[in-house]
């Protein structure tokens, strides 16, 4: 009909045919229900929770990473939070087998079967476009899988022997075809601790075969989201309701698309990379020399290995350091101590 009325003649407006192409057209839209904010609201949520979600993967990848460097400077809870409490492998093989990131349509004009890639910048491109047919997020995933099932680290120990982790495991055989082995040639060996694993557990080895009970679990406690969580208890609604009010005014949408911005930007793959390299700068012991990059003595130069123990700024390689340094040192350390305490009420 839209095709039809544009191929009216330049004359013809106006008229009776037109007018009456002109009628359908409005009825049509008449019957296409407008979006509310509400239902904009949602949609976009939609939005930003599947885009949070496949750039969790990178965040994961990074976490594994450094579990497995040897200047791991992360918390203890990190790898069981990761292995244990939320099992992330199974996590990932569940990845694997949807494939969020890929979506298949129908071309109406042609009618031939496109796919489209997810990409970090929340554009679906083509995959005929891409240069391989691995994307990025996917291959993300393979090598996550691939140094927690291989990697023999007492950080990472991820027990396999159980009925459903190996069953959830063994699916992702049919998965591993030539072309993703040719993109990455570690699957190869993936491929091959899968198929000793579909032969029992004696060819592989079983998942915990230190044999050791775990005593003692040392974790870390989120304070932060506790303290949220109990100051803001029976509180969410209103929160919420303020929430909406703000969101709809001038102000709130452009304070909504700073903060999406921000987000977005805190969890790009370039952003982690930053990240996780200062965290690794900052350790005393770099991965070359042991006092290349270490700290100095503020008062003899010698490396040092002790930080004051009120401010946590100055390092001292000796106690006796600190007491002669001290009578210059108690002013700033008092003001920064103060300001601490200021920060933590």
């Amino acid at each position: 009909m839209i095709k039809s009325l544009g191929e009216i003649e330049y004359e013809q407006y106006g008229q009776e045919q037109w007018y009456k192409y002109h009628g359908y057209l409005t009825k049509i839209n008449m019957q296409i229900p407008s979006e509310s904010n509400l239902e904009d609201l949602e949609r976009q949520n939609r939005i930003i929770a599947f885009d949070k979600g496949m750039k969790a993967v990178s965040l994961v990848r990074h976490l594994i990473d450094h579990s497995l460097s040897k200047n791991n400077v992360l918390p203890l809870g990190v790898a069981r939070r990761l292995l244990q409490s939320n099992d992330v492998v199974l996590v990932l093989c569940q990845l694997i087998e949807q494939a969020p990131w890929l979506v298949e349509t129908t071309d109406q004009e042609c009618g031939e079967l496109r796919r489209f890639v997810w990409q970090e910048s929340g554009e679906w491109l083509l995959q005929e476009k891409l240069k391989s047919p691995v994307g990025k997020t996917e291959g993300q995933i393979w090598i996550c899988l691939y140094q927690v099932l291989l990697a023999n680290h007492s950080n990472l120990h991820y027990d396999y022997s159980l009925g459903y982790r190996r069953a959830t495991l063994l699916r992702l055989r049919c998965h591993l075809n030539e072309s993703k082995l040719d993109i990455l040639p570690v699957l190869v060996d993936l491929r091959r601790f899968l198929e000793q694993l579909s032969l029992g557990d004696s060819m592989v080895g079983a998942g915990n075969s230190s044999g050791k009970v775990d005593l003692c679990l040392v974790e870390l406690v989120p304070e932060i989201h506790e303290s949220v969580c109990k100051k803001y208890a029976r509180k969410w609604k209103q929160l919420c309701s303020n929430f909406r009010e703000f969101i709809e005014t001038e102000r709130g949408r452009k304070a909504a698309q700073r903060a999406a911005t921000q987000w977005s930007e805190m969890f790009s793959e370039e952003h982690l990379e930053k990240l996780f390299s200062k965290i690794e700068d900052s350790s005393p012991v770099s991965s070359g020399n042991l006092y290349e990059e270490a700290p100095r003595c503020v008062f003899c130069g010698e490396p040092a290995m002790k930080r004051c123990s009120r401010c946590r700024q100055e390092w001292y390689c000796r106690r006796e350091c600190q007491v002669k340094h001290w009578p210059k040192h108690k002013n700033a350390c008092d003001l920064l101590a103060n300001a601490s305490v200021d920060e933590m009420r």
